[in-house]
């Protein structure tokens, strides 16, 4: 009788965790790099930089010169990059802060850009693309990425990358993981000046 109560007790706790861990979902929203209007909660504007402090899933459409989407929440946001150019001087093009997980959706029959500068103001990050934490990758679409300061993509944690067609030059690695380097699908070029299309450590 024991065992039964622990086993349905836990049940019942992964459970209520697994739907705790979707109602990420549920706050949606749009980013227009052109206007930088944004919608959704917990998403700010302020001097170019695109602040996102609640776990979400948006859509990310437009130009944005010299600025940059950072990410800081302990939940879950997803980015469907739908026709997305974002070029940042002096950082990432795309900062995952701290996230739970991150997750890059190249929406289907769009190009997406993502550049950054040689010189970074920051010395949390090393590349166009980075995450701190697990960052997911995954589409239809296709997705070009200079890193000009180190990496083109780059995750302190898990990398994984489902599909897609992803383009990058960099000047050092072309995509960096400290943790599991996945690539499951998709097709993928780099051209790394002064390191290796892949590394994982």
């Amino acid at each position: 009788l024991l065992l039964a109560i622990m086993l349905t007790s836990n049940f019942f706790m992964l459970s209520c965790k697994s739907e705790s861990n979707d109602s990420w979902k549920e706050n949606t929203g749009t980013i227009d790099l052109d206007t930088l209007n944004v919608s959704g909660n917990g998403v700010s504007v302020e001097n170019n930089i695109i602040s996102i402090v609640s776990g979400g899933d948006f859509e990310v459409f437009g130009e944005l010169s010299n600025g940059m989407i950072y990410v800081s929440t302990e939940e879950r946001v997803k980015l469907r990059l739908s026709g997305a150019s974002i070029t940042n001087e002096s950082g990432p093009a795309i900062f995952f802060d701290n996230v739970d997980k991150g997750f890059i959706t190249i929406t289907e029959n769009t190009e997406n850009f993502l550049s950054d500068g040689a010189v970074y103001t920051t010395d949390d990050a090393d590349a166009a693309l980075f995450s701190n934490d697990d960052l997911e990758i995954k589409g239809s679409g296709i997705l070009n990425i200079t890193g000009s300061y180190k990496h083109g993509i780059a995750g302190d944690d898990d990398v994984k990358i489902e599909n897609g067609t992803i383009n990058i030059t960099s000047n050092e690695h072309g995509i960096k993981a400290n943790d599991t380097l996945s690539i499951l699908g998709g097709n993928i070029t780099a051209d790394a000046k002064t390191g290796k299309g892949l590394k994982s450590e």
